[in-house]
């Protein structure tokens, strides 16, 4: 019984390594692969189905035309401001003013302009300098200029030659587009003047 048993095992030999590796293959094959080995060559066409996706893993771009739903259309817009609307009551304009120059002598006037990035319905009625005696309306700083409603309040950060005290500048013309700062150089050489400031329209 033995030797006709090892004699049958024999005789198929073949076909039973031929088994063992059609049963065992398969395994073998998913166990052995390299990761990222498998391309879009090796899949066959319409083999991935949604089940096989990551849900939100796919980009517009995969998508050919046409192929995504077009949203419903939004609200329509506030129209934007035209660049011809001057300044409504109660809105605040704020940019900075300032020139530093070489003089030859003493005396004589340096002026220095800002312009309004949004014009004045009308000229500010008031005008302030900062540290003027008696100057109360202007609440801001230099690095936050401020101004109520009705005035241009102007807030000095530097100045030489003069030095910045009470009168030694002023805001010499204003209008609804913008203003000047005027000042008298008390020496020959640099001079210079340097600020921020706001206008608040008013009514």
């Amino acid at each position: 019984m033995i030797t006709t048993s090892l004699l049958w095992v024999r005789r198929n030999a073949v076909a039973l390594v031929a088994l063992t590796v059609a049963m065992g293959g398969t395994s073998y094959a998913v166990t052995a692969l390299p990761k990222n080995s498998v391309t879009s060559r090796a899949i066959a066409p319409n083999a991935v189905r949604s089940g096989d996706v990551k849900d939100g893993s796919l980009l517009r771009k995969d998508f050919k035309a046409g192929q995504l739903p077009r949203g419903a259309t939004g609200a329509q817009g506030a129209p934007g401001r035209s660049a011809l609307t001057t300044l409504r009551v109660g809105e605040t304009v704020t940019g900075v003013i300032g020139l530093d120059t070489e003089v030859a002598a003493s005396g004589g006037d340096i002026r220095t302009w800002a312009s309004f990035p949004i014009p004045g319905t009308t000229k500010p009625p008031h005008v302030r300098m900062d540290s003027t005696p008696g100057e109360t309306e202007c609440k801001g700083g230099a690095d936050a200029p401020t101004a109520p409603a009705g005035f241009l309040c102007v807030y000095t950060l530097g100045a030489v030659n003069p030095q910045f005290e009470a009168n030694t500048h002023q805001i010499a013309y204003n209008s609804n587009l913008g203003f000047s700062v005027v000042w008298g150089p008390t020496s020959s050489g640099d001079t210079f003047f340097y600020g921020t400031y706001a206008y608040t329209q008013g009514d």
